[in-house]
């Protein structure tokens, strides 16, 4: 008689011992994975550690961002980009947000932790309050520090002069004391430097001058004094130090930045003659100059800034007669006022010699 296949079942074929055993590897193999699968996506401990101090520091959370920082999966959680190849922490992104979302507290020196962070990105909270860790310069990966517009005090610590890949360095809009680091210019990638409206006094340091890749430079509204260093930026366009107690004159090489557009030096005590070498800055839209102790006459060479939109010479100590033609005899009286030695176009006409 053939024996028929379906006559044989699987129960047949394996012992019921050996059954609940597969059954048991299998559900033991399933929960391994899954414990697996649920590692790979936990965060980085030393991450983990930096994170949860950043929020023990922050006191108030203004919009429940940090609501999601709970677990150990750290790269799902708001504000926070890891790398998807290491899986490690490389933007915090937190701004103040215009639906009102803040914080308040404090920044955790436990941040630096974070090793492989690239982007600190918060700002935009008065709220936030003490002064930045002094070991930030151990972030080495960092291209943007950002923490404009929050309530931090204290230095600029020293070691942001090793963060040599930074681009943007954006501390405007703080309550800062000290002065701007003396090694700043080993930051050779930095294109946006900005530390306006401070407290930041001292001397501007010499080694600015290296900063070659720089193209803005924001230190107006501070307590800066001393002379401006002589500055070799080619790739400079705007420069901006007004309100701050700088003396001494314009360095002579000032013509030698050509991509210079805006320059403001007002309400300072700078004084000497105005270099010649200004005519140079062909690409220029923006000269103030005003509430200074500038003294001679204003450079013929002026002439050639065809591309000048806004001049202000106002309040120096200028005499003699304003180069007639474009685009000088263009800007307002309001211009020139407050020089009592100037004379011509759009001023009074010069008394015959």
């Amino acid at each position: 008689m053939a024996i028929q296949l379906a006559d044989f079942s699987w129960a047949v074929m394996v012992p019921k011992s050996t059954s609940k055993m597969m059954i048991k590897f299998l559900l033991v193999l399933l929960i391994s994975l899954s414990t697996v699968l649920a590692e790979g996506n936990a965060c980085n401990p030393m991450d983990l550690k930096g994170l949860t101090d950043f929020k023990a520091a922050i006191h108030n959370d203004i919009g429940n961002r940090l609501a999601s920082w709970v677990g150990h999966r750290c790269c799902m959680w708001k504000g926070i980009t890891c790398d998807n190849r290491t899986g490690r922490v490389t933007e915090i992104h937190l701004p103040a947000s215009s639906s009102g979302a803040r914080l308040e507290g404090s920044l955790s020196a436990s941040i630096t932790l974070i090793s492989f962070l690239q982007i600190l990105y918060i700002g935009g909270n008065p709220g936030l309050v003490g002064e930045i860790p002094q070991s930030l310069g151990s972030l080495t990966n960092l291209f943007q520090l950002y923490l404009a517009s929050n309530r931090l005090s204290g230095s600029i610590p020293e070691s942001v002069t090793n963060l040599t890949n930074l681009v943007l360095f954006d501390l405007r809009n703080n309550s800062l004391t000290g002065h701007i680091p003396q090694g700043i210019g080993q930051l050779q990638a930095l294109v946006d430097f900005d530390v306006s409206r401070n407290l930041l006094s001292g001397k501007l340091p010499p080694s600015m001058a290296n900063l070659s890749s720089v193209v803005t430079i924001w230190l107006h509204n501070n307590f800066f004094e001393g002379p401006i260093p002589v500055l070799k930026m080619p790739s400079l366009e705007l420069l901006l130090l007004a309100n701050n107690s700088l003396t001494g004159s314009i360095p002579t090489n000032f013509g030698d930045l050509i991509s210079l557009r805006e320059v403001d030096l007002s309400n300072n005590k700078l004084e000497g003659a105005i270099p010649d070498s200004l005519g140079n800055l062909s690409m220029l839209l923006v000269l103030e100059l005003q509430q200074n102790r500038f003294s001679g006459k204003i450079p013929d060479e002026f002439l050639k800034l065809g591309n000048l939109e806004v001049l202000n010479l106002s309040n120096n100590h200028l005499v003699g007669k304003i180069p007639e033609g474009k685009p000088l005899s263009d800007f307002p009286k309001s211009s020139y006022s407050g020089n009592t030695g100037l004379c011509g176009k759009p001023l009074t006409p010069c008394k015959p010699i």
